[in-house]
């Protein structure tokens, strides 16, 4: 997952959304504590969570 397509903030919201897709990703509420590496969740457009992802874009957990 190239982490660079999303680009539009959302307002409100520390989420950023692929303007393509509508996917977002939100950083994970875990920071510096996170369970396995996990820095990102990504989420459908329509806001169902699908994937956690790495600082790199790497999906660890669907």
């Amino acid at each position: 997952m190239k982490i660079s397509k999303f680009t539009e903030k959302v307002r409100g919201s520390q989420k950023y959304r692929d303007p393509d897709t509508k996917w977002t990703i939100a950083r994970d509420s875990g920071k510096a504590n996170s369970h396995g590496g996990s820095y990102w969740k990504l989420f459908n457009s329509k806001g169902k969570r699908v994937a956690t992802l790495t600082k790199e874009g790497k999906v660890l957990r669907k």
